[in-house]
């Protein structure tokens, strides 16, 4: 019988000889990641992004100093990247990540990178 199976039918029978389990196995669950925008009494428009209801911005822990910085600085070459470091936080493994990613979208943009991102 095993000369005439699949592979996904080897690894069943397989697991179920060894003792595993052949259910498939439960999906981590994914973080809820949304973005509430409003306006402060200026009219400027503000973006929070809330990761499972908490504000992700700014992010805390290892290097996120300097990540926070890197953004602030990008910010002064160009808005858009308000945006765009709100967005990465909540997705990024660690800060340093975030900092080299905005170093990269701020080249990439043909822009000058800021010493703080570097």
């Amino acid at each position: 019988m095993l000369a005439r199976c699949t592979l996904i039918g080897c690894t069943v029978l397989y697991l179920a000889a060894c003792g595993g389990s052949t259910q498939d196995s439960p999906q981590p669950k994914k973080p809820n990641i949304n973005a509430v925008v409003s306006k402060d009494k200026d009219g400027n428009v503000i973006v929070t992004v809330l990761k499972d209801g908490q504000p992700t911005w700014p992010p805390v822990g290892d290097g996120c100093d300097a990540f926070v910085a890197c953004c602030k600085d990008a910010v002064a070459l160009k808005t858009d990247f308000d945006l765009e470091c709100k967005l990465l936080a909540p997705t990024m493994k660690t800060c340093e990540q975030g900092r080299e990613i905005t170093a990269r979208s701020v080249a990439s943009k043909g822009l000058a990178v800021p010493d703080t991102c570097h």
